[in-house]
Parts: structure tokens; C-alpha cells; sequence
């Protein structure tokens, strides 16, 4: 079952917070510019806003602000801080997107990988950290490069796992530090969402979460704010059955045009899949 791969990332979390407790990075890997470049102190100032913001409007219960920084590193194409508890926080080098956990995949060049080749790095990590009675198979749907680094979306994952393009480092727990395609709806472009949200309902989409899903549905639902109501929306704690039926085991996910489309999406995103204006 795919489902089980999520089992996978769980227990690897569990082991990283303890396996990298003194983890220190290789200077020296490979690096170059990325679009939006900012300084590593810049990207701790914005990490330390979006915490701030996430907390205040209660969407997840997290610090008000990053712990120490003892240690700062640019390696594999991003920022790695070691925090006062010998603890690697990343983010990458625009300051877009901040990571909590990283795992070693185990490569000791610093050549670029291709998004194929990464697949295959990804894919043989996880196989190695199967267990004898989980005979699931691990589906990579894409893979996509965006602020310097590699996102890997897999199949039962509601968001894509990070990745170093030197394929040396597996990165997840992440944090979209641009709230513009997250929770501030005011950052949006301007638009009657009342109708926006009319128009996704009338053209088919549905939106399916659960009472648990936390940050990212959150995320989704704010950025309709009140129009909201006016989406077709399936609760898959009310409605196990139907979501089943559906293939929905992804929280949240947008049925679109019979087209499963798992994780949070953008007003814009939503809007190219179905036709809606945001005019």
C-alpha cells in the first residue's frame, strides 16, 4: 500500500530528530546563485516573521521565533543553521521555503544530479529504510526545481519533500515562508471570491480535507476567507466512505475535472485548472 510510505516518513522523523543531534554539514559543496537571493541572516529574519505569523492566527502551534543560531553554513545549495540545541534548520537561499528535518542520502560528490536521477536517489533511500513486512511501492509523481533546490512530490504525500540538487540531502517537516500562497488572503490578488468560489463549485471542483488536517488545509480554507462556504467541500471524517470511493488519502485534495490533484493550491493554480477568473 502507497499509504504506508507515509508510515515511513513518519518513523524517519522520529529517527532524525535524533539521529542528526550534532549533525554538522560538509563546507564546500556545490553552489551558485539563486533568483531572489538573500543573505543568511535576511532568510533567519523572515523565518522568524512567518513564525510569528502563523502563531499569532493560531494555524499551528509552533515557537514565536526560531531558537539560537549558533552556526551558519552555505552548503548543497542552501542555507544549514545549527541551532543552540546542535539542531539543522534549512532554508533555502531566497528565503522561500524553510526545512526542520534532513536526512543524508548518503552521496559524497558534489555534482548536479538530473530531477531523473534524483528519483532514483529518493526511491533507493526509502527502499532502504523499508521494513521486511511492507511490500508497498513508492510512486514519484515529479520531480521540480524551484529556489535553488529539488521538490519531490510522491504519491500519498499532501506536500512535496525537498531535496539538494546535489543529491545529498533529503529535506521535509517544511514551512512555505511566502505567505502570499498560503494563509494571508490579503496578499491575493484582488478579486470577488464570492464569485471565484461560485465558479469552482458550478465547474465541477471539489475540496475534500479532514477535522485533523491542520496547516495546510488551514492554509486553503484562508484563502477563501468567508467565501469558503461557497466551495463544494467533503469532510472525509464525516464522509470516510465517499473519499474512499474517491481515492482521496491526501490531505487536502481538489478533484478537478476528474483529476486528483493532492496539497495546497494557489487561487491562480485553481483558477488555470477550471477556467474561473481572478479578473
Amino acid at each position: 500500500m502507497k499509504i504506508e510510505y507515509v508510515l515511513i516518513v513518519l518513523i524517519l522523523t522520529v529517527i532524525g530528530s535524533l539521529f542528526f543531534v550534532g549533525f554538522q554539514p560538509t563546507a564546500g559543496s556545490v553552489t551558485s546563485n539563486v533568483t531572489g537571493q538573500k543573505s543568511p541572516q535576511d532568510c533567519i529574519e523572515v523565518g522568524n516573521k512567518y513564525l510569528a505569523n502563523i502563531t499569532a492566527t493560531g494555524m499551528l502551534d509552533v515557537p514565536e521565533k526560531l531558537p539560537g543560531i549558533k552556526n551558519t553554513t552555505e552548503s548543497s545549495n542552501v542555507y544549514i543553521y545549527i541551532t543552540s540545541s546542535n539542531f539543522p534548520l534549512i532554508m533555502t537561499k531566497d528565503c522561500k521555503f524553510m526545512f526542520f528535518l534532513v536526512f543524508d542520502l548518503g552521496k559524497n560528490d558534489s555534482k548536479y544530479v538530473s530531477p531523473e536521477d534524483m528519483k532514483n536517489y529518493v526511491k533507493n533511500y526509502f527502499e532502504s529504510k523499508r521494513t521486511p513486512d511492507n511490500n508497498g511501492t513508492l510512486t514519484i509523481n515529479s520531480v521540480t526545481e524551484r529556489s535553488g533546490i529539488y521538490f519531490v512530490s510522491i504519491y500519498g504525500l499532501s506536500s512535496p519533500l525537498g531535496a539538494t540538487k546535489d543529491g545529498r540531502y533529503l529535506l521535509t517537516w517544511s514551512f512555505n515562508t511566502n505567505t502570499s500562497e498560503y494563509e494571508n488572503i490579503s496578499t491575493e490578488p484582488k478579486v470577488n471570491l464570492d464569485d471565484f468560489a461560485k465558479c469552482l463549485t458550478t465547474k465541477g471542483a471539489v475540496y475534500y480535507d479532514t477535522s485533523w488536517c491542520d496547516l495546510r488545509c488551514k492554509s486553503q480554507k484562508n484563502m477563501f476567507g468567508d467565501s469558503f462556504r461557497y466551495v463544494n467541500h467533503t469532510s472525509c471524517t464525516e464522509k470516510p466512505d465517499l473519499c474512499s470511493q474517491h481515492g482521496v488519502d491526501a490531505y487536502p485534495t481538489w478533484i478537478i475535472n476528474q483529476n486528483k490533484l493532492e496539497g495546497v493550491r494557489s487561487l491562480e493554480q485553481l483558477s488555470n485548472l477550471t477556467g474561473c477568473s481572478l479578473a
